[in-house]
């Protein structure tokens, strides 16, 4: 096998592995999570966790993926920096506008009043938006070690972060008994 063609299994066997990391990392917190919960808890959490990986999809308008197909080839640094400030530019406009607006949907359809949560969510939103575009720049960039361990460590603290918010501001008060 070409050198070339090695290096591009490599590569693709270690993203997976950070897939099948990242999935791990989701199963073990379950239990944490859910052990003294009620069922309304586990399915809020569940919801916004969707809510907090679909949004940002569509408020970064596929910029990031686009950015992978323009610069990947591209070696003159002035225009790579132009197309990411030019990317960042209009996600951070776009996600300022839409991000609060989106929160404020979430937040009113699944619980009603609880508006102390809307900033901590739209900044939760805000951070993934920008997220993207940074994986996907080290993704056109060809810099597979530093996105595995970033994605890991990433998945991990947002977890734990996500965690420790939703049980401080978004604890149900009442218990469905089954």
């Amino acid at each position: 096998m070409s050198s070339e063609r090695v290096l591009f299994i490599k590569r693709l066997g270690l993203l997976g592995l950070t897939n099948v990391i990242n999935t791990l990392i989701g199963i073990v917190l379950i239990p944490i999570f859910t052990k003294g919960r009620s069922l309304e808890d586990y399915g809020l959490w569940v919801q916004i966790k969707v809510s907090l990986a679909l949004i940002p999809g569509l408020t970064c308008l596929g910029l990031p993926y686009t950015m992978v197909r323009y610069i990947a080839g591209e070696k003159d640094k002035s225009k790579i920096k132009g197309t990411i400030y030019s990317i960042l530019f209009v996600i951070f406009g776009v996600n300022a506008v839409l991000s609060p607006l989106f929160t404020y949907l979430v937040i009113r359809y699944f619980r009603g009043n609880k508006l102390r949560v809307v900033p901590i969510f739209a900044i939760i939103l805000f951070i993934q938006a920008l997220n993207m575009v940074g994986w996907n720049y080290l993704r056109a960039m060809q810099r597979m070690n530093l996105l595995i361990i970033i994605g890991v460590a990433y998945a991990i603290i947002n977890d734990m972060v996500f965690m420790v918010l939703f049980l401080l501001f978004w604890t149900c008060p009442h218990k469905i008994n089954i």
